[in-house]
C-alpha cells in the first residue's frame, strides 16, 4: 500500500493523471454497488482504483474548494489514531490525545493575545464548532436557562452576523430554534467586509423589534472571497451592548500562526471564542476543528449535564473532553494537528499560510493585467473570485460563457475549479491550497481560460 501512495504522489507531481476524472453519479454507483455485490479486486487494486476515480488534492491543478492538501504527517497520523482507536469523551480513554488538545488550544489562546484562562476543544468541523460556540454564547447569555428550560415563555433571541457569513451560521441559529428571525443579516462593503456603519442601525431596529442580541458572529476568511472583518470596530461595539464576539475564522483563523498575517485578526483579543480548521489551509486531513474560548469556563455549560457511567464528578474537569463536546465517540483529529505543530513548528504552518496568500495576490495581479479578466475584490487570503469579461462576447452572454467554460475545465480534468455568485454574477472561485501550485500553473489556466472563448460561439 505505501507504494501505491508513493506512486499517487509522483503522479499528481507530474501530473500524469488529471484532477478529476468526471463520472456520472449513477454509474459510479453501479461501478461500487457491484463490486460490493460480487466482489473481484484484490485489496491493492481495491484501494488503486478508489484513489484512480477520487479528486487528488494534490495535483497542482486542484484551486477548487477549501480542503488542505494534506501534509504526508496527517497521513501517519491518521493511521496511527486509527490503530489506536481511543475515543476521548473520557480521559482514561483518551489519555494522550485530551492532553494535546489542551496543550494546543492553550497555544492558540496565547496567540490570540488572551491570558491563562483561555482553552477549548477539538470537534468534527467548523459547522459543529461554530454551533457549539453558538450554544456556550446562548447559555452564559441566559445563565443557563436555555439549556434545562427550554424556550418555553423565552424572550426573542437574535444573531448578528455578515450577509457573506458560511450557511452554517444560518443552519445553527435554525438549530437553535432562533429561526431565520433570529438571524439579522449585516450588510457588507465593497470588499465584502461586514459595513461597521451599519451596525448600529441594525442593532436598534432589532431592539425596536423586541429582540434580544446575545452574539455576533465575524468572518476572518469568508468561504466565497476569503474577507477579513475588522475585528477591533466590531469588538468594540459588542463590549458596548454586552454582546458576545465569536470569529468564525474556520478558514483564515489559520493567520494565527503566521507573524506576517496574523494582523488580519487585529482586534482578535476582544472577542469570546474562535473556530479555526486545521484541515484547511494547517495541512491536516479532514476532519480537525479547534474551538477556542477566551475564558474555559464558558465551554462547561454548553452541554451541562450527568452521565453517571461516564462522568462520576459533577465538576468543571478539563481532561473530561464529553462534558464540553457533541460528540460521545471522539476520534483523536488532535494527534495530526499536533504532530504537525510537533514537528514542523509554528513558522513553518504560518510560512505555508504567508505562500498562499502570496500567491493569491501575484494570480490576483496577472488576471488584472491581462485586461480581460475582472476580479470580485482584491484577495486578502488565498481565495480570488474574477470572471473572463472579453470585450467582443455581450455582457448577457458574460455569466453563460464563464459556466460553459469551468465545465469544460473541470471535464478536462487538467483543472478543478469552482464557481461562486457575487452580487448575481457568475465568478470562478479558486482557493489556492497546494504547495505545488505556482503561478505558472495559474497563468497556464488563465490562458486556457481564454482560449476558450469559441464555446459561447
Amino acid at each position: 500500500m505505501i507504494a501505491v501512495i508513493d506512486r499517487y504522489f509522483d503522479a499528481c507531481q507530474h501530473e500524469s493523471i488529471p484532477v478529476l476524472k468526471v463520472i456520472n453519479p449513477e454509474e459510479s454507483f453501479q461501478t461500487w454497488n457491484s463490486e460490493l455485490n460480487n466482489p473481484t479486486l484484490s485489496l491493492r487494486d481495491l484501494f488503486s482504483k478508489i484513489i484512480e476515480n477520487s479528486t487528488h488534492l494534490h495535483h497542482p491543478g486542484y484551486v477548487g474548494h477549501q480542503v488542505a492538501t494534506a501534509h504526508p504527517l496527517s497521513l501517519l497520523s491518521d493511521m496511527v489514531a486509527s490503530l489506536l482507536n481511543n475515543g476521548m469523551a473520557v480521559y482514561e480513554m483518551g489519555q494522550v490525545s485530551v492532553a494535546m488538545e489542551k496543550a494546543i488550544c492553550e497555544r492558540i489562546g496565547r496567540l490570540m493575545g488572551w491570558d491563562h484562562q483561555a482553552g477549548g476543544i477539538f470537534t468534527s468541523g467548523g459547522s459543529l464548532a461554530n454551533l457549539t460556540a453558538l450554544l456556550a454564547a446562548r447559555e452564559r447569555y441566559s445563565k443557563g436557562k436555555y439549556w434545562e428550560e427550554g424556550y418555553y415563555q423565552a424572550p426573542d433571541l437574535a444573531v448578528m452576523v455578515s450577509s457573506e457569513s458560511h450557511y452554517c451560521i444560518s443552519r445553527a441559529a435554525k438549530i437553535m430554534g432562533l429561526g431565520q428571525r433570529g438571524m439579522i443579516l449585516l450588510p457588507v462593503n465593497n470588499k465584502f467586509q461586514t459595513d461597521i456603519d451599519q451596525m448600529e442601525a441594525c442593532y436598534q431596529a432589532a431592539v425596536e423589534r423586541g429582540q434580544e442580541v446575545f452574539a455576533f458572529v465575524a468572518n476572518s476568511g469568508s468561504t466565497a472571497t476569503g474577507s477579513y472583518d475588522a475585528l477591533v470596530p466590531i469588538g468594540e461595539f459588542c463590549k458596548k451592548h454586552n454582546i458576545w464576539l465569536h470569529i468564525d475564522g474556520a478558514h483564515g483563523g489559520a493567520v494565527v500562526f503566521s507573524e506576517h498575517h496574523r494582523v488580519l485578526l487585529q482586534g482578535s483579543s476582544q472577542a469570546d471564542s474562535i473556530t479555526i480548521d486545521f484541515h484547511k489551509l494547517l495541512q491536516c486531513s479532514i476532519l480537525c476543528t479547534s474551538l477556542v474560548f477566551k475564558s474555559i469556563q464558558d465551554s462547561y455549560h454548553t452541554f451541562a449535564q450527568g452521565a453517571q457511567y461516564l462522568f462520576y464528578e459533577p465538576t468543571d474537569e478539563w481532561f473530561q473532553v464529553g462534558k464540553r463536546t457533541f460528540e460521545c465517540t471522539k476520534t483523536m483529529m488532535v494527534l495530526k494537528a499536533y504532530t504537525l505543530l510537533h514537528q514542523l513548528g509554528e513558522k513553518a504552518l504560518g510560512a505555508n499560510v504567508e505562500q498562499q496568500y502570496q500567491l493569491a495576490q501575484d494570480f490576483s495581479d496577472y488576471l488584472i493585467q491581462t485586461g480581460v479578466f475582472k476580479i470580485a475584490c482584491p484577495p486578502q487570503s488565498n481565495i480570488v473570485c474574477f470572471r473572463y469579461v472579453p470585450d467582443d462576447v455581450p455582457v448577457e452572454q458574460i455569466d453563460q460563457l464563464n459556466a460553459k467554460i469551468r465545465e469544460h475545465l473541470v471535464l478536462e480534468g487538467n483543472y478543478y475549479i469552482v464557481q461562486t455568485t457575487i452580487q448575481g454574477s457568475y465568478y470562478f472561485r479558486t482557493a489556492l491550497m497546494n504547495p505545488h501550485t505556482t503561478l505558472a500553473h495559474l497563468k497556464k489556466l488563465a490562458h486556457h481560460i481564454i482560449s476558450l472563448k469559441y464555446l459561447i460561439s
